[in-house]
């Protein structure tokens, strides 16, 4: 069994979580990828747990040949009565014209629901000295002022999401970076977007991710984090706390815990992800020099 096999049984089986369709299809992928990154994730709304949920990170050069294979999933998975895609905002975003030379990843992601309408794939591109793109993927999901205030460099996460009942989400992520947060004159610019309790917060992470999407009333707050206990630790329910206990007695790379920033407020964090890539045996920072290319 492959080692990113073995890391998708052991989630799976944590979250007692049972391998279907589609989630075998997207599983068939991953296994004829080479030098695939898997991450690992789950969603925690209340006393429900969505534990169906893996990326796929690809660090070699040849990203159009993979994203190819994606369209073929895509296709595949089409031709189930019960899954219609629609790819209107991302073929927006992408064209012939393309420019891959700045794109630094891109990601393919699975979330399979009990619900299967409310299923996804999802595809996110990393690009950087792109300003066309950036603009483009602003224009697709609506002006909007905070955005552009968390906008401090030129890079940029991009993701578009596709139901499963047809539905296309765009969604865009400003980020800062720790060193970024160290400067006072961004902590003042950024202190009008986020709560102060979200600016604390950033002070016990690498760095943060802010999504922005339709879909949400809040904010949702993504911390890269090198110690995930003390954030699990502030979240309600014994799901985070038997957590905390099972992920204690393992080595995780990358580990990012997300949350709405209105409940970060109220102190009632009851919706959160938690993002993990599970026991790669090199070290973190050779993991996110060989992504970032």
């Amino acid at each position: 069994m492959s080692g990113n096999k073995l890391y998708i049984r052991e989630h799976l089986d944590y979250f007692d979580a049972k391998d279907s369709y589609p989630l075998s299809e997207f599983l068939s992928f991953e296994e004829e990828m080479e030098q695939v990154l898997i991450e690992c994730s789950c969603k925690v709304s209340g006393q429900k747990v969505d534990a169906k949920r893996f990326n796929l990170w690809f660090p070699n050069p040849h990203k159009k040949k993979q994203l190819n294979k994606m369209m073929v999933l895509f296709e595949t998975m089409a031709r189930n009565d019960n899954i219609l895609f629609n790819r209107d905002l991302f073929t927006q975003f992408y064209n012939d014209q393309f420019d891959w030379s700045k794109v630094k990843q891109f990601i393919l992601g699975v979330d399979i629901r009990e619900e299967l309408p409310s299923s996804r794939l999802k595809i996110w591109f990393i690009i950087e000295d792109y300003p066309e793109k950036i603009e483009t993927a602003i224009h697709l999901y609506g002006e909007n002022k905070d955005l552009r205030s968390l906008t401090l460099h030129d890079e940029l996460l991009i993701g578009f999401d596709f139901y499963f009942n047809g539905r296309n989400v765009v969604k865009v992520y400003p980020d800062v970076k720790r060193y970024e947060y160290e400067q006072e004159a961004i902590q003042k610019n950024i202190g009008k977007v986020l709560h102060p309790s979200a600016m604390r917060l950033m002070e016990k992470s690498e760095w943060v991710h802010i999504s922005f999407s339709r879909n949400y009333s809040s904010k949702v707050l993504h911390f890269h984090v090198h110690d995930p206990v003390p954030f699990l630790e502030m979240i309600s329910g014994e799901r985070a706390r038997t957590m905390c206990n099972y992920y204690r007695q393992r080595e995780l790379h990358n580990v990012v815990v997300s949350f709405y920033e209105h409940e970060l407020i109220e102190q009632n964090i009851i919706n959160w992800n938690f993002y993990y890539m599970p026991g790669l045996p090199i070290r973190k920072s050779s993991i996110l020099n060989w992504m970032h290319q």
